[in-house]
């Protein structure tokens, strides 16, 4: 996160707090993911465009865990420049998403990965979920969001 200035942060927290179609992260949350090495900054000259993450659930399996555009930056294919090399750095894997956005739904069903319900996931995404993104602080945002009904889930399994 050297790299990263103080202001990216700060704007980046900022979008996600204003995005309908990101589940909430805690400042603690978005920082841990910051400081990762699963996480891939975008930039026009020096200024943040964009940003992607995953995190690993197992073995097996990895979560695409945030895909984020800066609004000034949204409209213009930047979105899914981001998520396909995002793809292409996991090609390997077997990839979960869970996301509302219509548009990266079309391009996760586009990319192969296939829609489930959420009643219907594996047992350790059940584990995983109630682990990492079913916390007391969330859940009035969970509540306000309608999980799980509002939400799309989306499996890819590697080649």
């Amino acid at each position: 996160m050297s790299s990263l200035q103080k202001e990216d942060i700060n704007l980046i927290l900022k979008e996600i707090a204003q995005s309908n179609n990101i589940l909430s992260y805690s400042k603690k949350e978005v920082l841990v993911l910051l400081n990762g090495k699963t996480t891939f900054f975008f930039y026009d000259k020096k200024e943040l465009m964009g940003l992607s993450a995953y995190k690993k659930i197992n073995k097996d399996w990895v979560e695409l865990a945030l895909l984020l555009v800066v609004s000034q930056y949204r409209k213009q294919g930047y979105g899914k420049k981001i998520y396909k090399e995002l793809l292409e750095h996991l090609k390997e894997r077997n990839i979960y998403c869970c996301s509302r956005n219509s548009t990266v739904q079309g391009w996760l069903r586009d990319d192969g990965f296939r829609a489930v319900s959420f009643y219907k996931l594996p047992k350790e995404f059940f584990i995983y979920l109630f682990k990492t993104k079913i916390k007391l602080y969330k859940l009035k945002d969970l509540i306000k969001q309608d999980l799980p009904s509002n939400w799309k889930y989306y499996l890819r399994f590697r080649n």
